[in-house]
């Protein structure tokens, strides 16, 4: 098994995709989610993916989500929490955090790869 493969995949890489902006709506017979990007400089999300799921499997979805979230502050400590009036814009003001920190991932695992020490912080 390689790290681009999962058993039962039949060989094929599965392609993961990042959003930090989403959208949900629902008609009678199906939830719909929006996922996309927000571009901090124009303040503005870019919606680039669409599912559609069946109440059953919505439900579902919600279910696991609020298992994982409860695993994840646990283990982590409590997620920062939205402004419901407008969550775009709590997306914006934790934008430059979440940068910085992926952007020290990224170096990170560069390093690890090269096998040189990772750079601490600019």
């Amino acid at each position: 098994m390689t790290d681009e493969t999962v058993p039962g995949n039949n060989g094929r890489m599965i392609v993961a995709g990042y959003a930090n902006y989403f959208e949900v709506g629902h008609n009678a017979y199906e939830f719909l989610l929006d996922f996309g990007q927000v571009d901090p400089q124009r303040g503005k999300a870019v919606i680039n993916r669409r599912f559609a799921l069946g109440p059953t499997h919505a439900k579902l979805l919600m279910r696991l989500m609020t298992r994982s979230v409860a695993e994840f502050e646990q283990e982590f400590g409590p997620i920062a929490d939205v402004r419901d009036d407008d969550p775009l814009a709590s997306v914006l003001n934790c934008s430059p955090e979440f940068e910085r920190r992926a952007e020290q991932a990224r170096r990170k695992t560069r390093a690890e790869r090269s096998g040189t020490d990772a750079p601490t912080d600019r």
